[in-house]
C-alpha cells in the first residue's frame, strides 16, 4: 500500500523510533477500509474511531468531563501503552467527535504526531453517502456495509433532506 511505503520512506520507525499519527476524516470517506487495509501490516497498530459519538448531545455539565477523558485517552494511546513493537500506531478520529481542538492540535504537534487527512472531493458524493448510512443504520444498525444482502434497494431522495445534508 502506497501509504505504508510513504510512511517510512524517511527512515521514521527506524532505530526503534514508533512513528505515531492520527487519521482525521470526514464520514462517509473510506476510513474504515483504510483502517481494516493498515491493520493488516503487521508493524502497523490502528485503533478505530474511539471517539465517535463521545461528544453527541452532551449536557454542559458532562461536557468538561469528556475532555479530560479524551485528553487523558491521548496521552495513554502515544505517551504509556505499550504497542507490541510496532513500528507505527495511531487512530481515527472524525474533526467533530475532537472536543477541544486546541489541546488536541497541540498535542500532535508537540509530540510530533504525523496527521493524515481523508476527505471526499464529491460533496454530492458525500451527502448521498451519508444520507444512505443513515438508511443502512436505521434498517441494520451498522453504518457500513457489511455484505450485498444487507444493500437497501433503491430510494427516492428526499430533496429538502439533501440540500439541509448539503449545507
Amino acid at each position: 500500500m502506497k501509504l505504508l511505503r510513504n510512511f517510512f520512506s524517511d527512515n521514521s520507525g527506524q532505530n526503534g523510533q514508533t512513528v505515531r499519527f492520527a487519521l482525521l476524516f470526514q464520514g462517509r470517506t473510506g476510513s474504515t477500509y483504510v483502517t481494516d487495509r493498515v491493520n493488516a501490516h503487521r508493524n502497523v497498530k490502528m485503533d478505530p474511531e474511539v471517539w465517535g459519538g463521545w461528544g453527541f448531545q452532551l449536557q454542559q455539565n458532562e461536557l468538561s468531563d469528556h475532555i479530560q477523558k479524551q485528553h487523558d485517552w491521548l496521552n495513554a494511546f502515544y505517551l504509556k501503552e505499550s504497542h507490541s513493537g510496532a513500528k507505527a500506531i495511531g487512530f481515527k478520529t472524525k474533526v467533530s467527535d475532537v472536543l477541544d481542538k486546541r489541546y488536541f492540535m497541540n498535542f500532535l504537534r508537540e509530540h510530533n504526531i504525523r496527521i493524515i487527512l481523508l476527505t471526499r472531493r464529491n460533496t454530492i458524493k458525500l451527502v448521498i453517502s451519508e444520507i444512505n448510512a443513515k438508511r443502512l443504520f436505521n434498517d441494520a444498525s451498522t453504518w457500513n456495509l457489511q455484505s450485498e444482502n444487507d444493500r437497501l434497494p433503491s430510494f427516492t431522495l428526499d430533496l429538502d433532506k439533501f440540500n439541509e445534508q448539503l449545507k
